[in-house]
C-alpha cells in the first residue's frame, strides 16, 4: 500500500481509485437489485473470507423490486471492510495488531499497580456504597409501585 501525495483525498472518486489501485475494489457491472441482492452479497464476505481478502463493492447498475433504475451506483464496504482498507482511508499503512497477552498475566500486572505494600489503595467503603445503592433502587421502585396503583385507581 503507497501512501499517496495528499493527506487526504479530494473526494469519494479518489478514494475509489486508490481502492482500485490497490486491488482492494470488486465493481458490479451486472444488475444488482438493491432490496435482495445487494448486502447480502456483501455480508457473504464478512462471513465466509479472512479479513485480508476482504474488498470494497462499487456497484454500477442498481435495481429495486419493482424495477425501477437508479443512476447513482452504490459503494459498500469502502472505509472498514478490512485493517488494509481502513489504512488506505486514512491514507497510512496498516500497522499489525500486537501479540496476544494472557489475561492472567493483564490481570496480575494490574493488580500491582492496584496495591501498595500488599493493601488495597483507596479508603474501601465501595460494599457500604453497593448497599446504599442498592436501597435506593428498591425504595425508588416501591414508590414507582405506589404511584401506578394510585394512578389505577
Amino acid at each position: 500500500m503507497l501512501r499517496e501525495d495528499r493527506m487526504y483525498y479530494r473526494d469519494l472518486r479518489d478514494h475509489i481509485e486508490a481502492l482500485e489501485r490497490n486491488g482492494r475494489l470488486v465493481r458490479v457491472t451486472r444488475e444488482i437489485n438493491k432490496d435482495l441482492e445487494l448486502m447480502p452479497l456483501v455480508r457473504w464476505q464478512f462471513r465466509g473470507l479472512p479479513e485480508a481478502q476482504r474488498k470494497a463493492f462499487l456497484f454500477e447498475n442498481v435495481v429495486d423490486v419493482k424495477g425501477r433504475r437508479y443512476d447513482i451506483p452504490v459503494l459498500v464496504a469502502s472505509h472498514a471492510a478490512s485493517a488494509e482498507i481502513y489504512a488506505l482511508g486514512m491514507q497510512c499503512e496498516c500497522e499489525p495488531n500486537p501479540p496476544f497477552q494472557d489475561p492472567k498475566g493483564l490481570r496480575h500486572q494490574g493488580l500491582r499497580e492496584i496495591h501498595e505494600d500488599g493493601q488495597p489503595r483507596g479508603s474501601g467503603g465501595g460494599l457500604r456504597l453497593l448497599r446504599q445503592e442498592s436501597h435506593s433502587a428498591r425504595a425508588l421502585r416501591h414508590r414507582e409501585g405506589y404511584a401506578n396503583r394510585l394512578r389505577r385507581q
